[in-house]
């Protein structure tokens, strides 16, 4: 009975929003959502098609051994990349947003002006230091042919947070269609650079030189998605364009405040992403991490297509109360069905989901895909209640709660792989995909009890 009712909420949702698309009236809360989902879903597919065509060509013509390999050198510069940002985007939505709506377009270029400056010394400090801990970090901690990939990598490090910022201030004016413009030349550009380099160059070519291209490849297709939105936003962006209005002591004070918790939220989210490679990393074989990596981003493509928090994020804002509390109620609902239907279509077709992506080389990764599997249902509602919490103004506790999350997913991937590993590399990596289930749901159970909370 519960889900019949659901089920029918739904269906009334969806006629509701049909309605909406056959009038063209995208106004009000509903009608603003339907419009930027729109965009938003747009990016996010554009995104995971583009991204699954790269993967399954460098899964398949790298082998699961040189994939590893990779996968490896992205998931240490996205660490990397996690601290390169510490809030500044989503705090550049909220102010710029803010700032907007009280019809001051010179106070929001005081705080993009102020805030790129911010991005832009953390975004060379970062790279800096992953220039000069690439030796260590290939040699002592991998032991793989990692260096010059690293090096590179540092190209990406520079462009990535920098497109990131760029794209907020198209969020913050509620402009999702240079977004969607800039994943298009990224994705398009580094598909072609990766069939070039697979099909023409790659036979040539020493293993670290090889992963070496790859990463370029990918480094200088973001390059350009930057230069894209950068002339973007000169052109369309019309607050950029007026008088600056510096800000004030005591508005850089509340900058801070609600950046600080950002900071540990973005740290914390891009940690626990790649901390199962980067711990598999030391213990087990390079082929090992290839198929964990592998079902890794199927994981993250499915959970991409279940969360819209941001959509949400600005909609959450502008709600509060009842109006609020029903929002979310609607938006975890719908959510929790259509992941609780995805799990069961994955554990079924898993065998054929990847023979069919990868390959008959990446048998072992049936196994590791039905367990994350069972992450979609807290990855995807964890990020509407992010969302949530965050325009209700309580950072700090979202903050909060993911140190000792992130702390207790490092303690359980630590005692299970090494429990694990004394059977094999594969069961290894089972307990990492099993903690990660486990730390998921134990967050997300969290958040469920502190949003009854007053």
């Amino acid at each position: 009975k519960y889900m019949i009712k659901k089920i029918n909420i739904l269906k009334k949702e969806f006629k509701d929003i049909i309605g909406i698309i056959k009038l063209r009236n995208f106004k009000g809360n509903k009608g603003i959502a339907i419009k930027n989902s729109f965009f938003n879903l747009s990016k996010t597919l554009i995104a995971k098609i583009g991204g699954l065509l790269s993967v399954i060509l460098l899964a398949r013509f790298l082998m699961p051994e040189l994939f590893g390999i990779y996968s490896l050198v992205m998931a240490t510069i996205f660490i990397f990349i996690s601290f390169a940002d510490l809030g500044i985007s989503s705090a550049l939505v909220r102010f710029v947003s803010r700032a907007l709506g009280k019809k001051d377009p010179q106070k929001a270029k005081g705080y993009t002006k102020y805030l790129f400056k911010l991005e832009l010394i953390l975004v060379l400090i970062i790279i800096g230091f992953s220039i000069f801990s690439a030796k260590f970090i290939a040699n002592n901690y991998y032991h793989q042919p990692l260096f010059l990939p690293l090096i590179i990598g540092s190209l990406y490090i520079f462009s990535l947070p920098l497109t990131t910022f760029l794209e907020s201030i198209f969020f913050s004016v509620g402009k999702f269609k240079e977004p969607v413009n800039k994943e298009i030349i990224f994705q398009v550009f580094r598909l072609i650079f990766i069939i070039i380099i697979l099909f023409f160059i790659k036979k040539s070519l020493p293993e670290e030189f090889l992963i070496f291209l790859i990463v370029f490849s990918i480094a200088l297709s973001s390059f350009l998605g930057l230069v894209y939105l950068f002339f973007a936003a000169k052109k369309k962006i019309s607050f950029l364009k007026t008088k600056l209005k510096k800000i004030k002591k005591n508005e850089r004070k509340e900058l801070k405040n609600f950046m600080i918790p950002l900071t540990i939220i973005g740290i914390s989210g891009l940690f626990l992403g790649n901390i199962d490679l980067i711990m598999l990393g030391y213990f087990v074989r390079s082929e090992f991490i290839g198929y964990y990596s592998a079902v890794l981003f199927l994981i993250g493509s499915f959970t991409a297509l279940l969360s819209f928090s941001v959509v949400l994020f600005p909609i959450f804002s502008r709600l509060k109360g009842i109006a609020l509390n029903k929002a979310l109620k609607k938006s975890v609902n719908a959510t929790l069905i259509i992941s609780g239907c995805l799990i069961i279509l994955v554990i079924i077709f898993s065998p054929f989901i990847i023979k069919l992506i990868y390959g008959s080389d990446y048998i072992n990764s049936i196994i590791l895909l039905r367990i994350l599997a069972f992450s979609f249902i807290p990855t995807s509602i964890i990020a509407i209640y992010n969302s949530y919490f965050i325009s209700k103004g309580r950072t700090k506790l979202v903050a909060q709660l993911l140190i000792p999350i992130s702390i207790l997913n490092i303690i359980l991937n630590y005692v299970l792989i090494t429990i694990l590993l004394k059977t094999s590399s594969l069961a290894a990596s089972i307990g990492v995909a099993g903690g990660t289930v486990v730390s998921l749901s134990i967050h997300l159970g969290l958040l469920v009890f502190f949003s009854k909370k007053k």
